[in-house]
């Protein structure tokens, strides 16, 4: 439903922010099934959002970091995907 409201209404950051979060619980509950794959998707997503975001509001700090923070988890979630060769 968030993903049709951003759809209906792009320039609204209020939406935007909104799916972000929607995407923030998908991926921490994923995290919390150990379901790598849809943790990263959905880590990815919020990444992809926050970044129009900053781009629609570049004085807008909280998103920076909000940004900053997405992309770091997102790495750290890749590194945990990936295969460990010692095992």
């Amino acid at each position: 439903m968030r993903e049709e409201l951003v759809a209906l209404s792009p320039d609204n950051s209020g939406y935007k922010r909104d799916l972000f979060v929607s995407n923030a619980k998908l991926g921490l509950f994923a995290i919390q099934q150990r379901n790598l794959p849809d943790a990263i998707e959905y880590y990815d997503k919020m990444v992809g959002m926050m970044e129009k975001l900053v781009k629609m509001a570049p004085s807008n700090h909280q998103w920076k970091r909000d940004l900053q923070k997405a992309q770091r988890d997102l790495e750290r979630l890749k590194q945990k995907a990936k295969p460990n060769p010692d095992e």
